[in-house]
């Protein structure tokens, strides 16, 4: 087998070229190009190889073919093969090898590696050979890293700064980097602070005192204070037993569980046009009706909406028999007639239609089974149908009336 450098140019040597009618003459002039080179690299598909130098002949038969680094750069076996008319078929078979495994085969890497092995022997003792471990190498002692713990950690060191010793041993934050935006609702809940977790040494001064703007001060809590006494002194013990009797019934109403008509409004103050006792009677409703009669009677009314002026059932009738009477005679018999000559196929009227459809339906039949043949309808009508063929279609139809 011959070995080639992975991913390196390199002329190889193919043949002998042979005359493909003895067998045994050297071809020594053909006319080899880059196509007629094949490859196949590591047993893929055959191709043209890359490098663009055609192949020359060297001697015997032999020709000398140029590889690029494209041609070498898969490891395994390469077979080259070229087939040309008037010569047979040649081919030729190489292992391509890893560069470093190359150079230690044929190179001075091999010299380098038993120098390399024989310094390191020399150096070497005993007691340091025993002193390797052995056992932590082998795959049974091998534990695989916590990788979620792993990612876990990375998680929380990306947030520190990008210089811990910068900053000291204490991570100070910026005047004002605390604001409202930087915290969730409700982020800080009971559960999330532990007993006596902020104690007096834990909250600077300065920060007692802005908490402290924030409350009540000793003024306001005077006011409110003052409030609640004013509050005790009106609150007596018959007011206090009457908020205890206070409940809320249907469509939220204020009522008293005890008496029902305690809390009633008083409407005895109200204006009089609310007053029930500014109602009319009975005998002032009917004043008022005829009050507005009169008033509308007053009014002019047109002849178009007075109703005095709108015509009676006898002059509704005699409008009636004079309309009537004024219509011009219609001869009702000539109507059928008028029907039976309208043309609704063509030229034929309806009462034509009537006479086909009565011919073909209950008049007699002639010439059936031929190519032309007759209905005779009882009034003389006369279908004559020509041209039919054996499914029955027909090429012309005349018809006679009597």
């Amino acid at each position: 087998m011959i070995y080639l450098k992975q991913s390196t140019a390199v002329n190889i040597k193919i043949g002998p070229f042979l005359d493909d009618t003895d067998g045994k003459t050297a071809e020594t002039g053909l006319s080899l190009t880059q196509a007629d080179v094949r490859l196949s690299k590591n047993g893929g598909a055959n191709a043209q190889k890359n490098s663009a130098t055609a192949p020359t002949h060297n001697e015997l038969g032999y020709y000398t073919v140029a590889l690029s680094a494209t041609d070498t750069n898969t490891l395994g076996s390469l077979k080259v093969m070229v087939s040309k008319e008037g010569a047979l078929p040649v081919w030729a078979e190489y292992s391509v090898l890893h560069a470093k495994a190359y150079d230690a085969m044929f190179s001075t890497g091999l010299v380098e590696l038993v120098a390399a092995y024989d310094n390191a022997k020399t150096a070497a003792t005993q007691a340091s050979v025993n002193a390797i471990p052995t056992t932590p190498l082998l795959a049974a002692n091998y534990t695989a890293p916590d990788n979620a713990g792993i990612t876990a950690i990375k998680g929380k060191t990306d947030n520190l700064p990008a210089s811990p010793a910068a900053v000291g041993s204490l991570m100070n934050l910026a005047d004002g980097a605390i604001t409202d935006a930087k915290i969730a609702s409700n982020a800080i809940s009971a559960a999330k602070i532990a007993s006596n977790a902020i104690a007096g040494a834990k909250i600077a001064t300065d920060a007692v005192t802005k908490i402290q703007t924030g409350l009540s001060t000793a003024d306001n809590l005077a006011i409110v204070d003052g409030l609640i006494d004013t509050l005790i002194a009106r609150l007596t013990e018959t007011r206090a037993g009457n908020l205890d009797k206070l409940a809320i019934g249907a469509g939220n109403t204020l009522a008293h569980t005890g008496n029902a008509n305690t809390f009633k409004a008083d409407v005895s103050a109200l204006a009089k046009t609310t007053d029930l006792n500014g109602l009319a009677t009975e005998t002032n409703a009917t004043a008022n009706k005829n009050e507005i009669k009169t008033a509308i009677a007053d009014k002019p009314v047109t002849p178009a909406t007075n109703i005095d002026n709108l015509p009676t059932k006898t002059d509704i009738e005699t409008a009636k028999d004079a309309i009537i009477s004024a219509m011009p005679d219609i001869d009702i018999s000539t109507i059928p007639d008028d029907i039976l000559d309208t043309p609704i196929v063509g030229t034929l009227t309806v009462g034509q239609v009537l006479k086909v459809l009565a011919a073909i339906e209950l008049g007699t039949v002639t010439g059936g089974g031929g190519t032309s043949f007759a209905y005779t309808g009882k009034d003389g009508t006369k279908i004559t149908l020509s041209g039919v063929d054996e499914n029955g279609n027909r090429g012309a139809v005349n018809v006679e009336f009597e």
